[in-house]
């Protein structure tokens, strides 16, 4: 899809990147309580990063994967990443994927794609209403209006790398994009789509029910963002 007018784009992202930087400081203060509770490689390698440094350090770190996750929005509100920041980010990044790769391998975890699949329709569609196909039953796209916007929502549940990931695009209503790769990661500043890659039978409920409280949480952001 082509990009939304450079005008609206550029405001939907400053916009976005404010939110973010909200996002980032309540789940600081939360000590990380929604990344503690999400059962995935990236989230966890984060966290266990997180515990081993101090307030401060926390405080910069999460600073820095904001700035390098919103560079276009960081520079107009005169915040651009600095070089001792992203000597930081890189650092961190490097431990942060040395703690997730000491984190148990997935595979054989007994988890049910069928039953997975058929319990995040039961709580995305009253949400976002009836998916399209894109590729059989592994990938789902949603299309829902909101606040003058289009959100769509790509559900990844083929398996391959990872049991669950979600992330959501913004369009604009006269189309265009807006923003693609919107999730909690996303507003963390980890990754573009947030994914449960390590999860056993007992917590695909709690998985679901992540994944959707963080849907809705966006959805009711949107107003905000979009006005």
């Amino acid at each position: 899809m082509q990009p939304a007018d450079a005008t609206l784009r550029a405001r939907f992202e400053d916009r976005l990147f404010a939110w973010a930087r909200e996002e980032s400081r309540c789940e600081l203060d939360s000590d990380l309580a929604r990344l503690r509770a999400l059962r995935g490689r990236g989230a966890q390698g984060l966290v266990a990063l997180m515990d081993e440094t101090d307030d401060a350090g926390c405080c910069e770190l999460a600073s820095a994967m904001l700035l390098r996750f919103h560079p276009a929005a960081a520079a107009r509100a005169g915040l651009a990443l600095t070089p001792a920041q992203l000597e930081l980010f890189e650092a961190a990044n490097l431990r942060r994927m040395h703690l997730a790769s000491r984190l148990p391998d997935p595979k054989g975890s007994g988890v049910r794609l069928p039953g997975l699949r058929s319990q995040v329709r039961e709580v995305l569609d009253p949400l976002l209403g009836k998916p399209l196909d894109i590729d059989g039953q592994q990938t789902w796209r949603y299309r829902t209006p909101v606040a003058g916007v289009v959100l769509v929502t790509l559900v990844d549940l083929s398996g391959r790398s990872r049991q669950l990931e979600y992330e959501h695009w913004v369009e604009a209503a006269q189309g265009g994009l807006l923003r693609r790769g919107v999730s909690l990661a996303s507003w963390l500043g980890v990754s573009s789509a947030t994914q449960w890659d390590l999860l056993m039978p007992e917590h695909v409920s709690d998985a679901v029910d992540q994944m959707h409280a963080q849907c809705r949480h966006f959805m009711q952001a949107l107003p905000r963002l979009a006005d």
